[in-house]
């Protein structure tokens, strides 16, 4: 047994902080007797805080409970509880001490004192066998849990029983719900409660983790059967992409051996054709050239040249030696005619250029010569105006007046500083008498200042008296106010008032408890109530469900339905709009097929002209890189390559004219030479420069001259013919090369161009199919989406529309209950009893609204006795203030006739004082003028000496400038009979060379003449050989046509067009077709690729092991949440149990302690009557049958004679 010995106490409530009181405690008992306020509930609390820890109630969290502060005039107070107690019945048993420590500051918080509590460090302090003494200190929640073990009883024992508070001391009569915790509490079975309500908690949150699943494994389940339906879309298209790669494969193959019949029909066709066209440009080229014979010789018929019947050689020959001799010689001679003409005009034009510029220089003299003479007179009339004989005197005299001007400066500047130091010495005594004036100012400003301050010092001070007097009554006034026995003893009536009706309200909350209790009681004897109240807990709950549930399932259903439905028609109204929403998607679906479809045609057609369009591009690079031209894809510009190759043919053309003219010319010169040759022999004269020969031996040079020109003609006429075949080479290479270049001027201006233009069409459509698709894909997408969710809110919707056929049959159920309850004939007593509680709680209510205003009236006239201790506090503190204004008065008169004779001094100083300012002011005014007019005067004065100095300077400058022209001008004047001879040889220079040059103008119009002559024999020649080639190029092409004729053996080019276009369109037809084909197998693998990804998304990736999960899960909850019912339902029944007979203890205990101390006969015994209510625990509970198995307890404090028992 533990028994306590002693209890220490320091700084709680009324107990000194500075002195620790010991109680000890005597055995058997020891009794605390004392007044009111002695300290007998304290020891109590004390005990109950050493030993439970518990503050006591209306404690204020701990500032009530320490010692205050304020009332201790110090910052902070430490209170201490030592309680020292034996654990045990020996004497041996050890001897513990348990201290506990507080603190309670006030501390200043936005400008309040605000108290603050603070538990210390508690200690343990224990006795060991050896006398030892050992101290540990714990936190105040270990110190709560160690005490009560060391003692032997639980804390809730030591709270609720031994140290019970007088104030909770009647807890068994307060609302069941407290009593039970506190029972639970003494029993120790608050865990097994707690475990109670865990289980429930848990069955509630396993029952909703059903629900959630349930509706998992049902979009699990959806989702299941959509990934089905999506497997054999899946499996169809495949199939369909099977068969249209074997199509493709069979038209693939067409189109091979379509591509090499057009192959073999091109080859064919170009190889006949070649000839064709061959034949046709011979024909075309002879016409050209017959056409080119009839203009050249209608030109030699207009020139009258003649037609030579040499052959082609012979002429080309005859031209070459013309050209190479007589051409060159002549055109040497003209050229050097040219150049000794352009040396004598250059000559000449020097000799004109020097002549004129001397005649410049003689004209410049004859001027310098006339400006001399007018320089001058100019030169003497300034002299003259200067009086001065020269220039030289004039400048001394420039120089005597400077100096002078310099003088007058200097005496200037020294007359200005004198001036200026007696400004100075005058503006100084003028500073010193004006800062003496200001000093007498500021002293006269502070008098004043001072005179005033005491003036009304003195005239406030004037009014001290009569309020020192006014303030005197008041005084006497509060005191004998605040002293009146009136107040006093209306306080003590306020205060009586009150404590009666605080001994009414304990009355009438003793009978209104009293009234609760019958009334509760006649509660639980009446089944239908308890029944009508456990239906109405469970409708609150399901109600609270349903409403969780509708604001859960508000922001999911109000966009897909667009508006709240009742709950009653969720499923409902979800069913319906899930239907609908299928029926749209099924029909935006085959709107979606439809459009797929065509656009797999457009892409189809696109490919198709796409592919033709690739092969023609492909034709034109072949033929491009055939030619040794850029492609068109490089975007190299097709007309420059065609115009280069027309020029180069064009030149290739012209070579051979001029070729053949060369063959020509050379084939005819051998027959020219000796017709030359013949006629110089015969006529002894020269025919190529006309020269007669002065004898044999000029003769026998020019026969050398002729043969050997004639020798040379073979090799002449071998290399023409040699260049002409290369030229011709290059022709026919480059007419077979024509018909490709048509062929690619056909491509590239008329097929390319026109596949592009069916190519944009097919794209256009594409693109314009694929926007039309696009949002009929969002709107598939969005409509799936909204299937999808209302999917997922069809298991919610169900769930809340059974939620609200509960409620409504709960409600039903109610009101059926309700219905009995007011057939039944125990309503009236019943309800007589519970009007009487009304009414005992409406005297409660008024009977605190009459303490409320007894409270107040108190408060209110307590606190006009402070407010007249505050204002009488006041008026003392005035009241020094008046008395000693008071004594202040004379103090102030005296000083302030002494500040007002101080002020008249000072003013009669600074009047002196800015009078001998104002006088010195007008001195300095005065210099200042003189000083001006000084200056001014000066100034003048030397103002007009440096004009007439600048004036002078100006002069000697410009004379001596004049000066110096007049000795440059004689010099001029001196050297004109030199420059007459230089003009006069000059001039006969210039007729030389005008001689000279018409001498060599002269030849070189003989030798341009000469040229002009072997010119047009030159032409003649060209002439003749030109006819001679295109004669004999029509006699070759006449040939080549034959030979082709031959070859061609006459067969129809034109039928073998047509065959080849045959082909080409069975090719593209195929060719069509396939790529109709090909667009459909690509519309067919997007589709599967569509439906592969979402197989594979996170929604349809395993979703059979999700199914498989969701579906355990399911069954797992399910099973879980019955087995808690069952685990609450055992609990709850042994708990129950438990309870009773701890209950049946204390009763007996009670009974035995009642009958041992209560000796009347009117109670037997007092007992703890507890009823408990339950609902059918046996079966699982589920979530609507939750509230049933709740329990309800009613306890109450019964007095029991004989067989009657009566609530008290």
């Amino acid at each position: 047994m533990t028994t306590i010995s002693k209890l220490g106490i320091q700084g709680i409530r009324s107990f000194d902080h500075e002195r620790m009181e010991v109680i000890e405690f005597e055995k058997p008992v020891t009794l605390i007797v004392g007044p009111n306020g002695s300290g007998k509930t304290t020891i109590i609390e004390c005990l109950k805080m050493a030993s439970a820890g518990m503050l006591p109630p209306n404690a204020k969290n701990g500032h009530g409970f320490v010692h205050d502060p304020q009332v201790a005039r110090l910052p902070e107070v430490k209170g201490q509880i030592r309680m020292l107690f034996r654990a045990g019945a020996e004497q041996k048993d050890r001897e513990i001490c348990a201290i506990r420590s507080f603190q309670l500051a006030n501390r200043r918080v936005a400008g309040r004192m605000k108290p603050a509590f603070k538990a210390l460090e508690s200690v343990l302090r224990t006795t060991a066998e050896d006398g030892s003494k050992a101290s540990l200190s714990h936190r105040c929640a270990d110190m709560d849990t160690q005490v009560p073990e060391l003692m032997g009883v639980s804390r809730a024992v030591l709270e609720n029983v031994i140290f019970c508070h007088q104030e909770e001391s009647s807890w068994p009569l307060q609302e069941a719900a407290s009593v039970k915790k506190r029972f639970d509490d003494i029993f120790g079975a608050t865990r097994y409660t707690k475990a109670l309500q865990n289980i429930k908690e848990v069955q509630r949150d396993w029952t909703k983790t059903t629900r959630d699943r349930k509706a998992d494994a049902d979009l699990s389940q959806a989702h299941l059967d959509q990934a089905r339906r999506l497997a054999g879309q899946k499996e169809d298209r495949e199939r369909t992409g099977k068969e249209l790669s074997n199509e493709l494969e069979g038209l693939d193959s067409k189109l091979a051996s379509a591509g090499e019949e057009v192959q073999k029909a091109e080859i064919d066709l170009a190889q006949y054709e070649s000839c064709g066209i061959r034949v046709a440009e011979l024909k075309s080229l002879i016409g050209r050239c017959q056409k080119d014979k009839a203009e050249a010789t209608e030109v030699m018929k207009q020139k009258g040249q003649q037609y030579f019947r040499e052959s082609l050689s012979e002429l080309q020959e005859q031209a070459r030696q013309f050209n190479e001799r007589q051409v060159v010689q002549s055109d040497q001679q003209v050229r050097q005619a040219k150049s000794d003409v352009s040396k004598g005009e250059a000559q000449y034009q020097a000799a004109v250029h020097a002549s004129r510029q001397l005649r410049e220089d003689m004209g410049e003299t004859v001027a310098a010569a006339e400006l001399l003479t007018s320089r001058r007179a100019d030169l003497q009339s300034r002299l003259l105006q200067a009086n001065e004989s020269s220039v030289d005197a004039l400048r001394a005299r420039l120089d005597s007046e400077a100096a002078k001007f310099a003088q007058a400066e200097r005496d200037q500047r020294q007359r200005d500083s004198q001036a200026e130091e007696c400004i100075a010495s005058a503006e100084r005594a003028l500073q010193e008498a004006a800062l003496e004036a200001s000093k007498h100012e500021a002293r006269i400003q502070d008098c004043t200042k001072a005179v005033g301050r005491l003036e009304e010092e003195a005239k406030t001070l004037s009014r001290a008296g009569p309020d020192l007097d006014a303030l005197v009554r008041a005084m006497r006034e509060n005191e004998a106010a605040l002293g009146a026995e009136g107040n006093d003893s209306r306080l003590r009536r306020l205060e009586a008032r009150q404590e009666d009706i605080g001994r009414r309200r304990h009355d009438l909350q003793y009978s209104l408890s009293r009234k609760s209790s019958e009334v509760a009681q006649l509660e639980a004897q009446s089944s239908v109530h308890a029944e009508v109240d456990a239906l109405r807990q469970r409708l609150r709950e399901t109600e609270a469900e349903l409403g969780k549930k509708l604001s859960d399932m508000r922001p999911g259903l109000v966009p897909l339905l667009g508006q709240m439905p009742e709950a009653s028609e969720a499923e409902a109204k979800v069913v319906a709009a899930l239907h609908e929403s299928q029926a749209s998607l099924q029909d935006q679906a085959k709107k979606c097929q439809e459009l797929q479809s065509r656009v797999g045609v457009a892409v189809a057609r696109k490919a198709s002209a796409e592919a033709e369009l690739h092969r023609l591009q492909q034709e034109d690079a072949r033929i491009a890189s055939e030619l040794g031209v850029p492609s068109a894809s490089s975007g190299a510009s097709h007309s420059s390559a065609a115009s280069e190759f027309k020029a180069r043919l064009q030149d290739v053309k012209q070579q051979i004219e001029l070729a053949r003219k060369d063959v020509s010319m050379t084939e005819s010169a051998k027959h020219m030479y000796e017709k030359f040759r013949e006629k110089s022999r015969s006529k002894n004269i020269c025919q190529f420069c006309k020269r007669g020969f002065c004898g044999e031996g000029d003769l026998a040079t020019f026969e050398d001259a002729m043969e050997k020109l004639i020798a040379k003609i073979p090799g002449f006429l071998e290399s023409s013919q040699q260049k002409l075949k290369e030229v011709q080479l290059q022709e026919a290479a480059l007419e077979a090369q024509r018909p490709r270049w048509e062929r690619l001027d056909q491509l590239r201006k008329e097929e390319m161009p026109r596949r592009q233009k069916e190519v944009i069409p097919a794209a256009e459509e594409e693109r314009s199919l694929r926007g039309l698709l696009e949002p009929e894909e969002r709107e598939r997408r969005r409509l799936e989406e909204r299937v999808k969710a209302l999917h997922e809110l069809r298991p919610e919707a169900a769930a809340l529309q059974r939620l609200a056929s509960s409620v409504e049959e709960l409600r039903v159920a109610v009101r059926g209950k309700e219905a009995r309850l007011l057939g039944a004939n125990s309503k009236v007593s019943l309800q007589a009893e519970r009007d009487q509680l009304r009414v005992l709680q409406e005297q409660l209510v008024e009977l605190g609204k009459e303490e409320d205003s007894v409270r107040m009236q108190r408060d209110l006239l307590a606190k006009q006795q402070e407010q007249l201790r505050t204002q009488l506090g006041e008026q003392k503190g005035r009241l020094q203030v008046l008395q000693s204004q008071v004594a202040r008065r004379s103090d102030v008169d005296s000083e302030l006739a002494v500040r007002k004779v101080e002020l008249q001094e000072s003013t009669e100083a600074a009047r002196r004082a800015r009078a001998a300012a104002d006088s010195t002011a007008a001195r300095a005014k005065q210099l200042r003028d003189e000083r001006a007019r000084n200056a001014s005067k000066y100034r003048h004065d030397l103002d007009t000496q440096d004009a007439q100095i600048r004036n002078l300077q100006r002069e000697v400058d410009a004379l001596t400038e004049l000066a110096k022209s007049i000795e440059v001008m004689q010099g001029r004047v001196e050297n004109a009979e030199v420059l007459k001879a230089k003009l006069a040889i000059a001039d006969d220079s210039v007729r030389s060379a005008e001689r000279e040059l018409e001498g060599l103008r002269a030849r070189l119009e003989a030798a341009e003449e000469k040229r002009q002559k072997k010119e047009a024999i030159r032409e003649a020649l060209q002439a003749n050989i030109r006819l001679k080639s295109i004669e004999e190029e029509v006699e070759r092409h006449q040939q080549e046509i034959s030979s082709l004729l031959k070859d061609l053996g006459g067969r129809d080019v034109e039928a073998l067009r047509q065959q080849l276009s045959n082909v080409r369109n069975r090719a593209m037809e195929l060719q069509k077709q396939r790529s109709f084909r090909e667009g459909e197998l690509v519309q067919t693998r997007e589709a599967i690729r569509s439906l592969e990804v979402e197989l594979a998304s996170p929604l349809y990736a395993g979703v059979e092991q999700r199914h498989r999960e969701a579906t355990i899960r399911h069954e797992s909850a399910a099973l879980a949440a019955k087995d808690l019912g069952r685990y609450h339902s055992a609990l709850d029944k042994a708990l129950m149990k438990f309870h009773s007979l701890k209950m049946a203890e204390i009763n007996k205990t009670i009974k035995e302690l009642w009958q041992r101390v209560y000796r009347g006969r009117d109670i037997d015994y007092v007992a703890v009557r507890s009823d408990s209510e339950e609902g059918d625990g046996d079966g699982p509970v589920d979530s609507a049958a939750s509230g049933r198995a709740m329990r309800s307890y009613n306890y109450r404090v019964v007095m029991v004679c004989g067989d009657a028992e009566m609530d008290m």
